[in-house]
């Protein structure tokens, strides 16, 4: 996918559930097909989630993640 203006804003918030946001950002990635961002917004989670996203997902891999973080 082309880096474009995004057409579609995606918020995904997490809180301890850091299977299901990796399963949902992954469906994501594979099947979104216009231009978009996706604004991951994790909640102070015990499970381990806000370590999974900074390594597999980091900005300057994926430029159109945006991901907040409430420690």
């Amino acid at each position: 996918m082309n880096h474009q203006e995004p057409r579609v804003s995606i918020a995904v918030l997490s809180w301890n559930s850091k299977d299901i946001t990796k399963d949902c950002i992954e469906s994501i990635l594979e099947n979104v097909k216009v231009p978009y961002e996706l604004i991951l917004i994790e909640n102070a989670s015990h499970d381990g989630s806000a370590e999974m996203i900074r390594k597999d997902y980091p900005q300057d891999k994926f430029p159109q993640i945006i991901s907040i973080f409430n420690d």
